[in-house]
């Protein structure tokens, strides 16, 4: 399962719990901080082992324009 924009991490704590998801997590945020809340928040709850979940920095915009890039109306300023 790969989880976009995952914040705190709550989809993979809410699939393992309520929907049996026994498969490997990968969670894609941009924000560093809550990659490691993702982490934090699935080893508080006891959900997912450090090993099982695999995070990765990740611009949600490069995702969707991978070889042309984002038009220029949605362009975002860094």
């Amino acid at each position: 399962m790969v989880d976009l924009g995952c914040g705190s991490g709550i989809l993979p704590i809410v699939m393992k719990e309520n929907g049996g998801f026994t498969g490997h997590i990968t969670c894609l945020d941009e924000i560093d901080n809550a990659l490691e809340c993702a982490k934090m928040n699935a080893q508080l709850y006891g959900i997912i082992g450090e090993n099982e979940l695999n995070t990765q920095n990740v611009d949600i915009v490069d995702l969707w324009f991978p070889v042309s890039g984002a038009p220029d109306n949605i362009k975002r300023q860094k």
